[in-house]
């Protein structure tokens, strides 16, 4: 299953974005986890099939509406199928 590593920057944390990822990422079946990062960006892995894979990042670079997403920068990773559900990383 096609797998990536995504480091969400801007205004991302303090503004429920975790949440909205998680959201998300349930609806379109998505598997993974999300965390906030010491440099105040928001990392995500996420993993499903590409076509939802796709939607999930064109939704998550909208953000929000208090969020203000400057980029994300996306890595794809070699193809796992360990995750079960999508998880907030605290």
């Amino acid at each position: 299953m096609p797998s990536y590593l995504l480091k969400i920057h801007g205004k991302v944390q303090g503004v429920f974005y975790r949440d909205f990822v998680q959201d998300n990422a349930a609806k379109l079946r998505i598997n993974g986890w999300v965390k906030n990062e010491p440099d105040r960006s928001v990392s995500a892995f996420i993993q499903g099939d590409e076509k939802s894979l796709s939607e999930l990042i064109e939704i998550l670079t909208a953000g929000p509406s208090h969020a203000n997403v400057i980029k994300i920068d996306k890595t794809k990773l070699a193809e796992d199928e360990s995750l079960k559900g999508f998880k907030i990383h605290y």
